[in-house]
């Protein structure tokens, strides 16, 4: 058997480089959307969480210029910013990722006072990073509909996000591709037992007479689907192997659910393989 398999491999090499390659790319695609969507579960838990409260997040752009550069403001320009601050800073906190990340309570967030927006907006420039951990806390709905209405005036582009959107936003986004991921595996899973089937059939008809010898020296048909079946386990295995230092050499730290799914996905595919070589060769076996 030894011989027919290094047979197979040297007739067939290229199947089982695609073989080899689909199961790789596909171990990529569902660990890449998979793993992200995972690590995002604590977020997006917390903000269903937080989704019945009254708390509106500001997000701020900048104007840039074609270069993506970031457009400078005029004193004047910068002084309207502070005076729309001012008008909400009743309802206006800082701390949005503190919020966001574990501050049921608000005591980790405070109000802004007219020095803050003086030293983050009106000196120089407008600070993104201080415009964007802004929110709005418990704001009435003319006050919403007041600062959406205002914010219009400005330069940039600032606006009110709710945390019931912002978490349908964050669910879409990285369920989507979670979906996505699993749809490209399944496709390069579909195209690597393609492959298989394709070796099985070709081994079949290339090395009939070699099979029915070992048949006579008295090798069982449960022996000759055994040799198959760990032949075509070998690439799978060996592209989760090599899938895994690759992963790890890229500086990427792999958590205990990309073990237990990946390891569910490579078996599936070993008893997808197992059944069509249990379907065909023992059938083309049987038929000698």
């Amino acid at each position: 058997m030894k011989r027919i398999n290094l047979l197979i491999f040297k007739k067939r090499f290229y199947l089982f480089f695609i073989m080899c390659l689909s199961c790789f790319f596909m171990n990529l695609f569902l660990w890449n959307e998979t793993t992200q969507f995972i690590r995002a579960r604590p977020v997006i838990n917390r903000l269903k969480r937080l989704s019945d409260n009254n708390v509106y997040l500001l997000n701020y752009i900048p104007e840039a210029d074609r270069d993506g550069a970031i457009t400078d403001l005029g004193d004047w320009e910068r002084a309207d910013i502070a005076s729309f601050l001012l008008t909400f800073q009743h309802y206006l906190y800082v701390g949005k990722e503190h919020y966001l990340n574990g501050d049921d309570n608000f005591t980790l967030i405070a109000a802004i006072n007219s020095s803050d927006i003086e030293r983050n907006v009106i000196d120089k420039y407008v600070d993104i990073a201080f415009m964007n951990d802004l929110i709005l806390l418990e704001p009435s709905l003319e006050i919403i509909t007041r600062f959406e209405a205002e914010a219009g005036s400005l330069r940039g582009d600032l606006s009110l996000q709710s945390i019931s959107e912002r978490h349908r936003n964050e669910f879409t986004y990285y369920f989507g591709n979670f979906l996505f991921g699993l749809s490209v595996s399944m496709i390069l899973l579909a195209f690597g037992l393609f492959s298989v089937y394709l070796i099985i059939i070709s081994s079949l008809e290339i090395f009939t007479q070699e099979i029915k010898l070992l048949r006579i020296i008295g090798l069982t048909h449960s022996k000759i689907r055994k040799n198959f079946e760990c032949l075509f386990a070998i690439p799978i295995i060996l592209s989760a192997i090599v899938f895994l230092f690759f992963i790890q050499n890229t500086g990427f730290k792999l958590i205990i659910e990309d073990y237990l799914y990946l390891t569910l996905l490579n078996v599936i595919i070993c008893f997808c393989s197992k059944y069509i070589i249990d379907r065909r060769l023992v059938k083309g076996l049987q038929n000698d």
